[in-house]
């Protein structure tokens, strides 16, 4: 398999290589970059992990806290494990599940 596999390579054009390339690429760091698979069975990206909340636009908003929370519950409704743990810990605290708009 070792030897058939740069002569199978080979035979793919150029195009078809470079999106090879891109989907290992994409499974190789989707679990590092907060990746996971929706109740739907598609690959997202969990939000809160993706945003940049230190962005200075972010913060002179003031509306970086109700963003988190949307985005929060959009992410527990997907499934996000991320998101899911975080509020598992924090279901003990009313006044955090109150912040996040839970109660």
């Amino acid at each position: 398999m070792r030897r058939a596999l740069p002569w199978l390579l080979h035979l793919l054009s150029d195009d078809a290589l470079d999106e090879a390339y891109q989907v290992a690429r994409q499974f190789q760091h989707r679990d590092e970059d907060g990746w996971y698979v929706s109740s739907r069975g598609e690959w997202r990206r969990c939000r809160l992990a993706s945003t940049d909340w230190d962005d200075p636009t972010m913060a002179m908003s003031g509306c970086s806290g109700e963003f988190a929370n949307e985005f929060r519950r959009k992410d527990v409704a997907d499934g996000c494990p991320r998101c899911c743990e975080e509020l598992a810990e924090n279901g003990s605290e009313p006044d955090v599940l109150g912040r996040w708009g839970y109660r």
